[in-house]
């Protein structure tokens, strides 16, 4: 099996990749590649088709990162897997829904539509217009366009998102001030949305 872990940022993929390649020493039939994207639907796009271009098909991509609250429903520090990806695209919202592994996986991750902004969502404005037009829990600026690309190229793509932010008026304070903690466990629930997906793998064909 060939999995390949994205994020946008070196800071959210590192401790994954640290925490994985100590993982993958005890497991010899799973091959890790990791993709550091840059912010935005554009790097995200740009660098997931060059990515996924330039090896043999892999069996998974799994996009892991930080995003911003749309609901009440949905606190600092609590661990989010998306269920569908939406964007704007010429003024009305494109959806795309993953396939259905949520029943493999933690009751406790919360599920929901995840939306992803062309900006940074840092006021009750923004935040309102999204969730008047698709009814998304979270937002983030990379996801929609991962997914977009891995359908394409027909690889089955899963997100895990953890909230670090109520996209508003606070969102760099809480960010920041949380950045350390939120990573952390964005790095455990990572490793174990791996063993789940390695699991599940193994029940099928075993």
């Amino acid at each position: 099996m060939k999995i390949l872990l994205v994020s946008a940022t070196r800071k959210e993929l590192h401790p994954i990749k640290k925490a994985i390649q100590f993982f993958s020493q005890q497991t010899d039939n799973v091959k890790f590649d990791f993709l550091t994207t840059g912010i935005g639907l554009g790097n995200a796009r740009t660098k997931i088709t060059t990515g996924i271009g330039v090896s043999p098909k892999y069996d998974f991509v799994i996009n892991s990162g930080l995003a911003g609250s749309l609901s009440s429903s949905l606190n600092i520090g609590d661990i989010f897997f998306p269920t569908t990806f939406q964007a704007f695209r010429n003024g009305t919202i494109e959806a795309i829904s993953r396939a259905n592994f949520e029943n493999h996986f933690p009751e406790t991750w919360i599920r929901g539509k995840l939306f992803s902004s062309e900006k940074p969502v840092v006021t009750s404005e923004q935040k309102s217009k999204i969730t008047s037009a698709c009814g998304a829990l979270a937002v983030d600026m990379e996801a929609f366009a991962l997914s977009e690309s891995c359908m394409r190229a027909g690889i089955p793509f899963i997100s895990l998102k953890i909230i670090s932010d109520q996209a508003d008026s606070t969102t760099l304070r809480t960010f920041f001030r949380g950045l350390n903690k939120n990573i952390a466990i964005l790095s455990t629930e990572t490793l174990h949305l791996i063993r789940h997906i390695l699991k599940q793998t193994e029940s099928i064909h075993g």
